[in-house]
């Protein structure tokens, strides 16, 4: 079977976690057992049955000594979460003794994980020490989903991801409505500073995936038109209010979520808002994205010392 192809897999990528933020309780959970079932062989759902209940477990690879236990409330509650995961925890340490090494909590809160399951998580790795525990995030379940075929992709997304080998120019007018919307979250103060000059080591150094390097490699190409943009509006300081903007929005991203994918992730629903993009849409979005990561309003520099472990830098 084929596999997805890179635009497609950025295409893909917002399908997915457009859809993996709507989805609550239980069909969360059949949306976890279907790309599971997809990815790995051994993988098993299990069902709770009377009142044995599902001892402790929503699916298990067998083969990999995993247990997985699936968390997707509708609106989330830090002590909820915590009753969910001790309580399953020791139903499967009960009930499933030498059948599983790894525990694995899945959840699909776009914030992430919270601080006080981490301290849950810290305790319960004293507690047990010949058990792995691991949890399993949004970006946890992107990176299963992006190895799929494609046909099994379509299926658990349930519509077709587009295969088209034309090439999507994007000019001003591809800019305009996601420019605009930024606009209007645009800040007039300036409490962050102005920002530093951007390393050419930046974007190794973000950790950001594959994918996402990738995609704001070729943004780079066109983030000139981005510059072209404000050049033809009667704003001056339109572009600064904007870059304000968009620099506080990460830094508040930050505070809340650690892993760089994550924070992409809300910096893409910040610049493309509720729309259900098209992969020219999509370009355009990569395209912004790229000029304020370029210009260091959003991710960081390397610190002073630190030595680059590849060739590829950016785009000069």
């Amino acid at each position: 079977m084929a596999r997805m192809r890179f635009e497609q897999r950025m295409y893909a990528q917002m399908l997915f976690y457009r859809k993996l933020y709507e989805l609550e309780e239980n069909a969360f959970e059949t949306f976890f057992h279907n790309l599971m079932r997809a990815a790995h062989s051994d993988y098993t759902a299990i069902r709770a049955y009377g009142n044995i209940g599902d001892r402790g477990a929503d699916g298990m690879a067998l083969c990999a000594g995993k247990l997985y236990a699936c968390f997707g409330p509708r609106v989330p509650n830090i002590e909820r979460l915590n009753r969910k995961f001790n309580s399953d925890l020791a139903s499967a340490l009960r009930q499933r003794p030498g059948e599983f090494d790894t525990f694995s909590f899945v959840h699909n809160d776009r914030i992430g994980l919270h601080p006080d399951l981490a301290s849950t998580l810290r305790g319960a790795r004293i507690a047990h020490p010949d058990i792995k525990f691991e949890t399993l995030d949004p970006v946890g379940l992107w990176r299963i989903f992006r190895k799929l075929d494609l046909e099994d992709a379509e299926d658990i997304l349930g519509c077709e991801i587009p295969v088209s080998d034309a090439v999507y120019g994007i000019g001003v007018d591809d800019l305009k409505p996601l420019l605009d919307h930024v606009n209007e979250h645009r800040r007039r103060d300036n409490e962050t500073g102005p920002p530093p000059n951007p390393s050419r080591d930046k974007l190794e150094f973000s950790n950001l995936d594959e994918d996402n390097q990738e995609a704001l490699v070729q943004g780079m190409k066109h983030s000139p038109l981005v510059r072209q943009y404000y050049d033809l509006r009667n704003f001056p300081l339109e572009e600064a209010d904007t870059a304000q903007g968009f620099r506080e929005e990460y830094i508040e991203i930050k505070r809340e979520v650690s892993d760089p994918d994550l924070i992409i992730e809300r910096l893409k629903w910040y610049v493309i808002g509720n729309r259900l993009a098209n992969e020219r849409q999509l370009r355009a979005m990569w395209v912004v994205l790229a000029y304020f990561f370029e210009r260091c309003h959003v991710f960081e520099n390397p610190p002073p010392g630190w030595t680059s472990g590849r060739q590829e830098r950016l785009p000069v």
